[in-house]
């Protein structure tokens, strides 16, 4: 979308002139552990996040995703909190929908799943009535602690 900016001729002043820096592997913040997580974005990849305290709290965190491949499944064992793409109800090409992301929620089982990524096509507080304990929409300003 932006290929002007990562282009070797962009040398205008005031132009922006990322230096991007692929994440391929775990690194380490602090007492916090990240992990990259290869996710599936309809035909394209993206990356979710595992993140992993020096006490052993873990948290996933993946935004833009319709299918988790194995490998990564692989790595989301034992989470205490799973933030995870809900869309919306109906089925959709890239995102998961609400039935999806409940279903990954129950196979991994986190102590606490919050659907990030929804649509107006869901209402907060009907979506909220209708989810299952431990599971919650995610609403502007929500804070999620590591601990």
């Amino acid at each position: 979308m932006f290929g002007w900016a990562f282009h070797p001729d962009n040398t205008h002043n005031g132009y922006v002139k990322p230096d991007p820096r692929p994440v391929t592997s775990l690194f380490r913040i602090g007492g916090l552990d990240i992990t990259p997580l290869p996710v599936e974005h309809g035909t394209v990849e993206t990356v979710g996040y595992l993140f992993e305290t020096d006490s052993g709290f873990r948290t996933a965190y993946l935004p833009d995703v319709k299918r988790i491949p194995p490998e990564t499944m692989a790595l989301l064992g034992k989470l205490d909190v799973l933030v995870i793409d809900t869309l919306r109800d109906a089925p959709h090409s890239t995102h998961l929908s609400l039935g999806e992301a409940l279903e990954i929620s129950q196979t991994l089982s986190p102590r606490r799943t919050v659907l990030t990524h929804i649509s107006h096509d869901l209402d907060h507080a009907g979506l909220s009535s209708r989810l299952p304990e431990g599971v919650e929409a995610a609403y502007d300003g929500l804070r999620v602690p590591f601990t």
